[in-house]
């Protein structure tokens, strides 16, 4: 059996941890033509594509889905 799928917004649909999100901060400029624009601190509430940890947490998530039904389908892992 094969599972086939498509993983193209599959990271934007893990939500990451509110103790985590501290993590995944960025920069932004309120105003990119003002002469001094404000630097805000923002922060990713979702798994973005590209990160170092991308790739594990997408790959832990879809683990922990497939134990869930272990004992409904064992071929499924």
């Amino acid at each position: 059996m094969a599972l086939v799928a498509d993983i193209e917004k599959a990271y934007l649909q893990i939500l990451i941890d509110e103790r985590d999100r501290d993590f995944m901060r960025f920069l932004w400029y309120d105003d990119v033509f003002a002469t001094k624009p404000n630097i805000v601190k923002l922060r990713f509430c979702r798994v973005i594509f590209g990160a170092t940890c991308s790739q594990f947490l997408l790959n832990a998530m879809l683990h922990n889905h497939a134990m869930k039904f272990e004992n409904v389908d064992p071929d499924l892992i």
